[in-house]
């Protein structure tokens, strides 16, 4: 299934946070989870939401992983974070390195962060 998977904003107090996961065909969500391995990534960055953020100082969903979700639940070791800042950078970054991020092909997403194998680029 193609999926847009975001950090879910709308956390109930004392609930955990958790991941949005947005079907790309019907543009609803469709689940709420807490780990996720995604395929053939691109990591998205809509630059009208993140001025807003910017100009408001105020979260709203503009960017998010973009793929496919896998059955499969591990990733290779040799993980890297990747992390996302509106007031920092226009796109996502290696934590390791601090350089930016656009695509992956794998992606292990979790309560502690978004962590990838190999990048693209």
């Amino acid at each position: 299934m193609k999926v847009d998977i975001y950090r879910n904003l709308n956390i109930p107090k004392g609930r955990t946070e958790m991941w949005s996961v947005l079907d790309r065909s019907t543009r609803k969500v469709v689940d709420h989870i807490r780990t996720a391995v995604v395929d053939n990534v691109k990591f998205v960055v809509q630059p009208a939401g993140r001025a807003r953020v910017i100009r408001e100082e105020r979260k709203n969903v503009h960017a998010f992983v973009r793929g496919e979700l896998s059955d499969e639940r591990l990733i290779s070791s040799g993980l890297v974070r990747v992390s996302y800042n509106p007031y920092d950078h226009d796109h996502f970054i290696r934590e390791d390195t601090g350089e930016a991020i656009y695509e992956a092909d794998r992606v292990l997403m979790t309560l502690n962060g978004v962590w990838i194998g190999t990048p693209h680029r």
